[in-house]
């Protein structure tokens, strides 16, 4: 079917194969009766059809028609997982990502620009090609009409035998300006909604400039940031390696000069710097593992001291009672000293190094005021506990008496009277408040069982 198309900025109507009548009855562009058209140079899917440019220059659009191949570009980007992950890459397709958002040139943004007006413009051409389809056919129609109207006028004034009569000529002139008229309208028409088109593609280059311009602003802020993070690694990186020296145990003087050469390589830095820095992580590193034995041996010996005393308070505690072993083993309890119901809870605290005590066969640990290696508990001084606020000292205390919970509860989860009592005491001594444990601790109680505390619901 015939289309028209722009040619050196001249609207022609061409055919099927995009020959214009002269050059579809010119025998020299025909091949054993086949037409060889020009070679296509690109194909672009643009408003709901197909706008072919060919290589001498041409273009035609098809409405509705799809692109006859699609030529998929190579996918250079880092591609993510269906979780938003990025998937595994290497450091060099990082880099490389990233290298494509490093900021453009002038030059090269002009050419961004430029090739954003070009794809604009051959979308708005194609639009206007189509206006101008759509309203060959509707002046064609018109120009029928105007023929067919002025025939009628010509016929009248011919039956009334007024034809060359003043008034005659009067109809046949009034009938020629409405056709005139018809024509003009629907052209100033036409004429409007091309103007709208050439308005809006203005617009949608603005636009696209404006968004070209966001874009590199971000691809350009991504790129900085990447470099200051890229710098980071290399530095993480170099720390690491140097770390890895001097756990291993390396004296600066022990290391030779092709591996100073390598740890300075590794963080960009002078052989003299990297020195300087390696010597002050490992006198850093020296001197803390010094400290910490230190601590270490002194919490050994304070723990060594605290055991002892616990240990004979344990004794003086069995001495005086001159009583039987079940008496003895009721005192412990009143003391705060709690039952280890089983061998494997028992070597559980023996190896956190607490005090454990056998009496009548059965084995108790000592209260948790009198553990020397927790740092928290009844150990602490009045003035210590009262420097922190009641939640937070409610909280450490909660954490203790949830321990030695652990070790007494019985089937169904909850703890004897005897227990729940001595533990509430131990909370009232350190500063906590009695309703604020019979609250925490509801779910230790036994509904079927008296705990001889007034106030408390079961």
């Amino acid at each position: 079917m015939p289309t028209q198309v722009y040619r050196n900025g001249q609207l022609v109507t061409v055919n099927d194969y995009g020959q214009t009548m002269e050059e579809a009855n010119d025998p020299g562009s025909w091949n054993n009766g086949q037409y060889v058209g020009p070679a296509v140079a690109k194909e672009e899917q643009i408003n709901g059809g197909r706008l072919i440019t060919y290589a001498n220059g041409w273009q035609k659009f098809i409405p509705g028609a799809q692109p006859a191949t699609t030529q998929q570009q190579p996918d250079t980007t880092v591609t993510y997982n269906t979780d938003g992950t990025r998937k595994e890459t290497t450091e060099d397709e990082i880099a490389a990502y990233y290298a494509n958002k490093k900021p453009k040139t002038p030059e090269e943004i002009a050419a961004e620009e430029e090739r954003i007006r070009q794809r604009r413009l051959e979308q708005q051409q194609a639009e206007i090609a189509t206006i101008e389809q759509m309203y060959s056919g509707i002046m064609d129609q018109i120009y029928r009409d105007n023929t067919g109207r002025l025939g009628s006028s010509y016929n009248i004034t011919a039956l009334t035998g007024e034809r060359g009569s003043p008034s005659g000529q009067a109809d046949t002139n009034k009938t020629k300006a409405y056709n005139q008229s018809i024509v003009d309208a629907k052209l100033a028409e036409k004429q409007a909604k091309i103007s709208q088109i050439m308005s809006d593609y203005q617009t949608k280059i603005d636009d696209d400039i404006l968004k070209a311009t966001e874009l590199r602003t971000k691809d350009a802020e991504a790129w900085l940031e990447y470099q200051g993070k890229e710098a980071d690694r290399i530095r993480s990186n170099a720390a690491e390696l140097r770390k890895n020296f001097i756990t291993a145990g390396m004296a600066p003087e022990e290391i030779d000069d092709a591996t100073w050469k390598k740890i300075a390589d590794a963080g960009g830095y002078t052989v003299e710097q990297a020195k300087a820095l390696y010597k002050a992580e490992y006198d850093s590193q020296q001197a803390s593992f010094v400290a910490a034995e230190q601590e270490k041996l002194a919490r050994e010996e304070k723990a060594r001291l605290e055991n002892e005393k616990t240990k004979a308070e344990t004794e003086k505690i069995l001495s005086d009672a001159q009583s039987s072993q079940e008496e003895k083993e009721r005192l412990l309890i009143s003391k705060g000293y709690v039952y280890m119901s089983t061998p494997a809870l028992r070597d559980q605290y023996v190896r956190k190094g607490r005090v454990m005590v056998t009496v009548n066969g059965r084995t108790y640990m000592a209260p948790i005021e009198k553990d020397p290696n927790k740092k928290t508990g009844g150990g602490r001084s009045t003035s210590q506990r009262s420097q922190r606020s009641q939640s937070s000292l409610e909280k450490e205390l909660e954490q203790e008496v949830l321990e030695a919970v652990r070790a007494v509860r019985e089937p169904g989860g909850f703890i004897s009277p005897e227990y729940y009592l001595q533990f509430r005491d131990t909370w009232i001594q350190n500063g906590g408040n009695p309703t604020s444990f019979d609250t925490k601790f509801k779910g230790v109680r036994n509904p079927s069982r008296n705990y001889g505390v007034a106030g408390i619901e079961l």
